[in-house]
């Protein structure tokens, strides 16, 4: 008799989970099928950018949720917030969904379904900006036609087998550009962010040219801004209280040199007025600069990874670089 009943008690469990995972699975169709709506696709406070692609990814599914594996959670938590890398912002990737606080964000109360939608929205925007980029470069000029082709395979297909094997993580990396350039534009964002959130520097005052020999505060405030990035760097440790020199000296002049070098200016070791407004272009407009240029990387990059010979113009800087094989 024992036995009979934990026989009965177990079916009955099982069945029982059955009715609840039905129930759930037809929860989460109605609300997939109301992101046909733009009402539907508010989800709290948050607007649900990629449901047309959501619609065909649960429908793949039958519907059931994509969320339960903790490592994918995992890494698209870790994805987002260290989506600054890239040049992107963690706000527009539902940070709250994954448990991310993010300054602007709203916390809402979330279903188990809303919450599943907007991690699958999450990832589908995150991979795309990867990718292409945030914008379309084509909307900016009628005349710019760049290609903007997905890799081979059905892309619900693809994140799909992906969530299934719990390899986002493996996904999410293989979106994001290799190719030297990018990751150098990556390691010079970080260094300016660095310096933005260690105060930054202070700008040098307008005046004529300073050069070796010259004397007076400017002289100093050049020394202190080339401090903070490195190009001057101090041979010997001075006491604390020592006042910075004011002197243009040969160490100075040669700070210049390596900063106008970096800088595509003229290398004279003269701050004239080209370098004074190179030296005065704040961190966080240097910041604003890369997140650019990592965006139009996004861009045209991956067209060109299958090409052996590439001519590369610096109209700025008045000087092209050529790649043969």
């Amino acid at each position: 008799m024992l036995v009979a009943a934990l026989v009965i008690s177990v079916i009955f469990t099982s069945l029982l989970k059955a009715d609840t995972q039905l129930e759930q699975n037809a929860q989460l169709k109605k609300r997939i099928e109301s992101l046909s709506t733009s009402q539907g696709q508010r989800i709290g406070s948050q607007h649900v950018a990629a449901a047309s692609f959501i619609q065909r990814f649960y429908l793949a599914r039958n519907y059931q949720l994509a969320w339960n594996n903790p490592a994918n959670i995992e890494a698209l938590k870790q994805a987002i917030a260290s989506c600054w890398k890239d040049g992107l912002q963690a706000i527009d990737f539902h940070p709250n969904a994954v448990g991310l606080d993010v300054a602007g964000v709203k916390k809402d109360e979330l279903t188990a379904i809303e919450r599943d939608i907007l991690r699958t929205d999450a990832l589908v925007r995150l991979l795309y900006q990867l990718y292409f980029g945030k914008v379309s470069p084509n909307r900016f000029d009628a005349h710019w036609n760049y290609d903007r082709h997905l890799p081979d395979g059905d892309p619900v297909n693809i994140i799909n087998q992906a969530i299934t094997a719990g390899e986002a993580e493996a996904v999410l990396d293989r979106a994001r550009l290799k190719h030297p350039y990018y990751l150098r534009l990556r390691e010079t964002l970080k260094t300016y962010i660095d310096y933005q959130l260690a105060g930054g520097w202070q700008p040098v005052d307008d005046g004529p040219a300073l050069k070796l020999g010259d004397k007076g505060p400017r002289v100093t405030q050049v020394r202190q801004r080339l401090t903070v990035t490195g190009e001057y760097i101090q041979t010997d440790t001075p006491p604390s209280d020592t006042p910075v020199s004011d002197v243009f000296d040969k160490a100075l002049s040669d700070a210049v040199k390596v900063f106008q070098h970096k800088n595509d200016i003229d290398v004279d070791g003269v701050v004239g007025p080209g370098t004074l407004r190179a030296l005065n272009i704040s961190a966080q407009q240097r910041i604003d600069q890369i997140r650019v240029n990592l965006e139009r990387a996004r861009w045209v990059i991956r067209t060109l990874l299958g090409t052996k010979d590439i001519v590369i113009v610096n109209i700025a800087g008045f000087y092209l670089k050529v790649f043969l094989n």
